[in-house]
């Protein structure tokens, strides 16, 4: 389990000790269980010190507020998805491998939505980080810059803009498809998941066929 190794902003004290570490993580754990679940107005440090089986007083060792025990979810939670980004996103990639590393990129995403209640409390609670911005937006142009590399590396005809348009497509739709198959039934979201891997797939083809770009098929450049 991934545990916090420096201060985050407003965290008040960092254990040293694995005990105390394990602590810290298992209130994490819980908090981000209840953001999910029922959603950061509702969640309270009392709620979240019974669900992780700690005292009161514990909780408030770490963290002096609700928003910043929010906070440090968020960024643990974002600091794993960039590993795991990180993990799948290759230096580069074959035209024939792509459409394989596409699929991995949106299933393991999508259980990784299902195994970090994190995830889902980010996603469910964006009123609550406005001023997190710097941290979602880091996060975001990882993913639309590596992907970008990646395009780029495919298709060497696209203009660095138009390659980053398709980037942020790609990104942003994988986005949206998870966020709301977490809310549909197991079968119908992997049916969307199934769906739009396909769909994502026919999107990118054209900019990776030169003979389409060359004669102003659905690729070309505008």
């Amino acid at each position: 389990m991934a545990t916090i190794d420096k201060h985050p902003n407003g965290l008040r004290h960092v254990p040293v000790q694995d005990r105390g570490r394990e602590r810290l993580e298992a209130i994490l754990d819980a908090a981000a269980e209840s953001f999910a679940e029922v959603g950061a107005d509702l969640t309270t440090m009392e709620g979240v010190a019974k669900r992780s089986g700690s005292a009161i007083g514990s909780l408030y060792q770490f963290f002096p507020n609700k928003k910043v025990l929010f906070r440090t979810v968020v960024e643990r939670s974002l600091e794993r998805s960039q590993a795991l980004f990180e993990l799948l996103m290759p230096t580069e990639v074959s035209r024939e491998k792509w459409p394989e590393m596409l699929d991995q990129i949106v299933d393991a995403y999508a259980a990784f939505e299902h195994t970090d209640p994190g995830f889902r409390a980010i996603w469910s609670n964006l009123h609550f980080h406005d001023d997190f911005e710097y941290d979602k937006n880091s996060l975001y142009d990882l993913l639309v810059g590596r992907t970008q590399q990646l395009i780029s590396g495919l298709a060497p005809d696209l203009t660095e803009p138009r390659a980053r348009v398709i980037a942020a497509v790609l990104v942003e739709t994988i986005n949206a498809t998870i966020v709301i198959t977490a809310r549909k039934e197991p079968a119908l979201a992997q049916q969307m998941l199934s769906e739009t891997k396909i769909m994502l797939r026919r999107y990118v083809a054209p900019y990776l066929d030169r003979t389409t770009l060359s004669s102003g098929g659905a690729g070309s450049e505008p």
